[in-house]
């Protein structure tokens, strides 16, 4: 299809579907366009017709006119060179550098070739200019002709020279080596500007992008599809040190049907929507240039330079190279090109999520959403739209783009109706979204919905300060659950090491709080491994009237651990607490506050920093079930479980499923199953006497082990409780006591109680005893272990 026919066709399109398309490129430039395009349907995606029927593919000029002796389509490679590239023993092949192709100093000489080679049409000579500028535009690189006078006065001593010519096809010499260079470009089929750029990036040292060692994470290699002995084609070059992501946007990437034999695909990306992305040679891409300015290390004279953020890297001049959309000394703004009410860059920490709504006055509207989590994660979205779209051509009158691969990458641009959610995941922790409602026939409609969540567990320090600067930062959030919220409040100074002035911090405070009750800060999850739990806490009166607990649970909720408390009575002090917790599975944190009255309890400073505490108040194992040798275990949902009462002390012990007020309203299991059952002694009790609750007899498998259970307390005056271990002979052994039971457990919390049996038969009986008449106390989830605590 030639140029004219082409831009004719699209032209009646155009007037068809009252759209705007770019101005008439080749074909396979028009065919990305429209490959941008995704119009989503109930959750399913569908790309745009056009794409597949203006692609001219196999786009590669060569298929129709190969250049002799040449590798991996379009690569002349010395004797030497071809050797390592085609070696198939990985152990013998040797590691090729990008030092070993890069030219001296930056600088590339060249020349036009003369005689059988020289160039028929004037056009041609410009083609290569224009090239040539667009890659010394762009980076350090130099291309110093050869002959002239600017060549003369230079020192330049080089012993190669890239030679510009004619040929049957688009071929050339890869990186810098000795003797002549040719690249040969067809005068027919190689002068867009786009293919030159590609040939002089194999003349400057690089090979294909698909030619990477990291090539399977994103594309797949249809071998069955590919052109007899041409798999030679999409061999991976091992070693080369690529110093940007994987792009599949790189004018050094084949595209999707090169050297097929059939017409179907020889490469597929694992994204299936960034398709359109590959073959592309229109100009180098935002990638592209990161690769080569490092490679040649254009910014390595700066000094002072700005720490680029968001993808951004360093240019030769010592300023970031921002992607699209940003900008500013470090790219940290969005351009004020787009819309700056209704712009926004956010934050988002582990365990958080967002939600991004098209503007309420979107019609003739362009905004642009930068979203970044914590480094090492990636985010989940679900997008609902209604953008007026062209049903037939399934192109978009309106749209959304999502920059879900790399925020440097264009990404696809997304229209139609879907009320069921399509479901995208980025792939690094910055994700870009760029919205454009241009003026149009058709009428944008309601627009978007996209809610976003980051997926990952904390995997890495963490600091919450509760300045309102780092609440995005800030992995623990309020608790739905509770019965009273923390609040934020600001330090004047804080008398520790750091002495630091106007920190925050949040505090439950009974003067405040319109009632008496609990507040629950929890964390996001948390990766299993060991962690070192810091913060400064405060409270300014005796436990009678309120507390803090530090609780550490697993993900479902099947297990929690008491990891700390706060002292019997406090000092009126800003302390710190630091608690070294090794998990074997993922798990959360909770600080939960309870305030009765003229009490105040503060924390700050929250810090979950991996390893080890250096010197820890408290070292904690969590072991998850997974991990645990069960040997007996009791849940009271069916029965006793052989439990029995040892005597007739009144009231006697009993299976309950709730005790309004006065107790328990549920079992402990995860968010308040009420099926459930427990064993609780109800009040009031006769004084002065114990009641016991006794196991069946067990077996010892070893000379150690564990006994595990869920307590609850509610009351107003302390209590004693002990545990013994009965052995067959009736001796008994105290393993646990506390002689000052609180009601201040008022939630369910697990005690965790090493054993050591003395015989092979043994019983484990529970005790408690109160002073006081009027205390409720249950016990629930009885597991007894053959390993440690």
């Amino acid at each position: 299809m030639d140029e004219s026919s082409l831009c004719l066709k699209l032209h009646l399109l155009q007037v068809l579907t009252v759209i705007i398309l770019p101005n008439c490129y080749q074909s396979e430039d028009v065919a990305r366009h429209f490959g941008r395009f995704i119009d989503v349907e109930d959750g399913k995606t569908y790309q745009s017709f056009l794409y597949d029927l203006l692609s001219q593919e196999p786009e590669d000029e060569n298929l129709l006119h190969p250049v002799r002796n040449t590798v991996d389509g379009d690569l002349l490679l010395t004797p030497e060179q071809k050797e390592q590239f085609l070696q198939d023993n990985k152990a013998k092949r040797k590691i090729l550098s990008n030092e070993y192709f890069r030219w001296p100093k930056g600088i590339v000489l060249w020349r036009f070739a003369t005689g059988r080679r020289a160039f028929k049409r004037q056009k041609s000579y410009t083609a290569v200019l224009k090239a040539i500028h667009h890659w010394e535009q762009n980076t350090c690189l130099r291309f110093l002709k050869y002959g002239t006078k600017e060549y003369r006065s230079s020192n330049v001593n080089h012993r190669a020279i890239v030679s510009f010519g004619t040929g049957k096809g688009c071929a050339s010499r890869v990186g810098y080596s000795h003797g002549l260079l040719n690249v040969y470009l067809n005068e027919r089929y190689c002068m867009r500007r786009g293919t030159i750029v590609h040939e002089i990036g194999h003349a400057i040292g690089f090979f294909h992008e698909q030619a990477r060692a990291d090539r399977r994470d994103h594309v797949t290699v249809n071998k069955q599809n590919v052109k007899g002995g041409k798999m030679k084609n999409f061999v991976i070059v091992r070693g080369l040190a690529n110093r940007a992501s994987y792009d599949l946007g790189s004018i050094m990437h084949y595209g999707p049907k090169y050297f097929s034999k059939n017409g179907k695909r020889t490469i597929s990306p694992k994204l299936r929507m960034l398709t359109f992305l590959m073959g592309q040679r229109r100009k180098l891409s935002f990638y592209d240039l990161q690769e080569v300015n490092q490679a040649y290390k254009c910014a390595a004279s700066c000094t002072n330079a700005p720490s680029c953020e968001n993808g951004g890297f360093l240019l030769q001049s010592c300023r970031c190279h921002c992607p699209d959309g940003l900008v500013g000394s470090r790219c940290q703004n969005i351009n004020s090109r787009y819309s700056e009410e209704k712009s926004r860059v956010f934050q988002v920490s582990f365990g958080g999520s967002i939600d991004i709504k098209s503007p309420s006055q979107h019609e003739h509207t362009t905004a642009v959403w930068l979203i970044k989590s914590p480094e090492g994660t990636t985010m989940k979205m679900h997008l609902i739209l209604d953008l007026s779209y062209d049903r037939f051509l399934r192109l978009c009158h309106h749209w959304v783009e999502v920059r879900f691969n790399l925020v440097g990458q264009p990404g696809p641009r997304l229209c139609g109706y879907s009320m069921k959610p399509l479901e995208l995941n980025s792939t690094t922790n910055l994700l870009m979204l760029k919205y454009e409602s241009r003026e149009s026939y058709y009428h944008a409609k309601r627009g978007f919905l996209l809610h976003i969540a980051v997926v990952q567990p904390i995997n890495t320090h963490v600091i919450c300060t509760f300045k309102d600067t780092d609440a995005a930062r800030c992995p623990f959030q309020q608790s739905k659950e509770d019965d009273i919220d923390w609040e934020t409040f600001v330090i004047n100074k804080i008398s520790l090491d750091n002495d630091e002035d106007g920190l925050s911090y949040i505090a439950i405070d009974s003067r405040y709080a319109p009632q008496a009750g609990k507040a629950i800060l929890r964390s996001a999850e948390i990766l299993g491994g060991s962690w070192c739990l810091k913060f400064l806490y405060f409270v300014n009166a005796a436990q009678t009237r309120g507390y803090m607990h530090v609780l550490a649970m697993t993900t479902q909720r099947t297990g929690r651990w008491c990891l700390w408390g706060t002292p019997e009575y406090g000092e009126g002090e800003w302390s710190p607490a630091e608690l070294s917790i090794n998990s074997t599975d993922r798990f959360m944190i909770q600080f939960v506050g309870v305030v009765k009255d003229q009490l105040t309890i503060g924390v700050t400073m929250i810090e979950l920093i991996p390893g080890p505490c250096q010197h820890p108040d408290k070292s904690l194992n969590l072991l998850h079930k997974k991990d645990l040798n069960v040997s007996f275990t009791c849940d009271f949902d069916v029965d006793w479980c052989g439990f029995t009462d040892d005597n007739d002390v009144t009231p006697r012990w009993s299976r309950r499923q709730s005790f309004p007020v006065a107790g328990p309203s549920r079992d402990h299991k995860p968010h308040g199953r009420r099926s459930g059952f427990y064993m609780s002694r109800k009040s009031p009790y006769q004084t002065g006497k114990a009641g016991r609750l006794v196991s069946p007899t067990l077996t010892a498998v070893n000379h150690y082990g564990c006994v595990r259970f869920w307590i609850y307390v509610w009351g107003f005056s302390p209590g004693m409780m002990s545990v013994y271990l009965r052995d067959g002979s009736g001796s008994q052994t105290t393993v646990w006591r506390s002689i000052y039971l609180k009601p201040t457990f008022a939630d369910w919390s697990q005690i965790s109680i090493p054993i050591k049996p003395t015989s092979n038969m043994y019983k484990i009986i529970f005790e408690v005893a109160v002073v006081h008449k009027w205390v409720n106390i249950a016990l629930d989830d009885v597991t007894v272990l053959d390993s440690y605590c």
